[in-house]
């Protein structure tokens, strides 16, 4: 009766449809080379010709749909649509939505697939899920890397809530939570810091996704560590299912017993919070209707004679940015601060564990105030004059920090940039605009 009541529900949604609405996909991961397979969903107005961009979901599937009695022949699509309670059924079935989702499988001990020892598990998502991310927007150029959203149910709750409480999580627009949770003091301290906007569904007394009273208790003590406060929708009993069922089908019948915020329904659906948290869409810009040629920048607008860098590297594990020994150190001439070395050691050396300094002397041509940018993953300080600009010494992905200083022209100033790199992907660039300089990547001038 309940799969004959969401049928009607879909039909006269007008949103019935027969035809295959996720493409299968894969990529060879870097955690141990294992092949991760996927549905990818566009949008139904995604079209090569429009300018628009997409924010991007990534939704880890439940217990139900894992595949580890699956064969090596069964697809993503088999088992990821299979079950009639996950998101990408219900995509399947005809539901619209106006974001890309990626939903990738894990096998939990499958020959093929992310196992619990490595780090696909959907239970430790950190590094997984933003290669997820970062293979997407490679992928898809219409894909926004910065409206970045998460979402999942069950185990797969549990993956969300433990990514939105990893040190290393990007700056997500939005994070869905069905179901799952898995509370500790780290997670705690993590989850206040980060502070991604949280959309928490779940019923009063289900067990295996943790009691409702417990998490919202948990939640309100993140909120006294500075955490906003998530909305969060309780409906009554202890179904497991109903926590993602009727917040999916934002179904208005369904009885809540508690919510900090009003429940989702036909008229305040999920999908139009997310919306809500997401930037201006952001659009891919059209070339000039008339060919406009910009004045020439000087050459010698902004000049750096010298910039080099000292690497250390060290087998130690990373404690606030620091090791107590360093086993190797070289030096390296620095031509352009603009390095992407992605899941590759920096300046060519060990993965993770190292730390850098780079250095030089720069002049303007043009006296006033120049806003510097550092945008690094992990930590990085930026130095002028031996002043400390820019203090951004955290385990974090690729973000922007800036600093204006005044500097007067014709006159040697020194800069340094400490940058460090704690596991995961890799990446330093440093800019500068100013007068008559347009933003740039600061460079060593041949």
């Amino acid at each position: 009766m309940k799969n004959l009541l969401l049928a009607i529900i879909f039909l006269i949604s007008g949103i019935g449809s027969f035809a295959q609405r996720q493409k299968e996909e894969s990529y060879v991961s870097r955690f141990d080379r294992i092949t991760i397979d996927y549905l990818i969903y566009l949008p139904k107005d995604y079209n090569s010709s429009s300018p628009q961009k997409y924010p991007v979901m990534v939704w880890h599937h439940g217990n139900g749909e894992k595949c580890w009695q699956c064969g090596k022949t069964t697809t993503a699509y088999a088992t990821l649509t299979q079950q009639a309670n996950g998101l990408t059924s219900y995509i399947e079935k005809g539901l619209d939505l106006p974001f890309i989702v990626v939903s990738p499988r894990s096998g939990f001990g499958g020959p093929s697939y992310p196992t619990v020892n490595g780090s696909g598990n959907i239970f430790n998502p950190h590094g997984w899920t933003n290669e997820i991310y970062d293979t997407i927007c490679k992928r898809y150029p219409k894909a926004d890397a910065e409206n970045l959203l998460l979402g999942g149910l069950s185990e797969g709750g549990n993956g969300v809530f433990n990514y939105v409480a990893y040190p290393g999580a990007r700056k997500l627009k939005a994070a869905i939570i069905c179901s799952g949770w898995n509370p500790s003091d780290t997670t705690l301290r993590h989850i206040a810091a980060n502070n991604i906007p949280i959309y928490d569904s779940r019923t009063e007394s289900d067990k295996a996704g943790g009691y409702a009273k417990d998490v919202q208790s948990f939640y309100q003590k993140a909120i006294a560590k500075g955490m906003s406060k998530p909305k969060m929708t309780v409906y009554s009993g202890y179904s497991h299912d109903a926590g993602w069922v009727n917040m999916i089908t934002n179904n208005n019948a369904a009885t809540v017993a508690i919510t900090w915020d009003p429940a989702a329904s036909s008229t305040n659906k999920w999908q139009d919070w997310i919306m809500s948290k997401v930037s201006t869409v952001a659009t891919i810009p059209e070339g000039p209707k008339d060919t406009v040629i910009p004045p020439p920048v000087p050459t010698n607008a902004f000049i750096c004679d010298s910039l080099q860098a000292t690497v250390f590297w060290s087998t130690k594990s990373l404690t606030g940015g620091y090791w107590q020994i360093c086993n190797y150190t070289q030096n390296f001439a620095v031509d352009s601060i603009a390095y992407n070395w992605g899941a590759n050691g920096p300046f060519g050396g060990r993965k993770d564990s190292v730390y850098a300094k780079v250095y030089g002397r720069c002049k303007v041509a043009n006296s006033g105030n120049y806003t510097f940018s550092l945008f690094t993953d992990d930590g990085s300080n930026l130095w002028v004059n031996d002043k400390k600009v820019i203090s951004d010494y955290t385990n974090h992905g690729v973000r922007e920090r800036t600093a204006t200083v005044t500097l007067a022209a014709d006159t040697w100033f020194k800069i340094g940039i400490d940058y460090y790199e704690a596991g995961y992907d890799a990446s330093l660039k440093a800019m500068v605009v100013g007068p008559n300089l347009p933003k740039q990547v600061i460079k060593r001038n041949k």
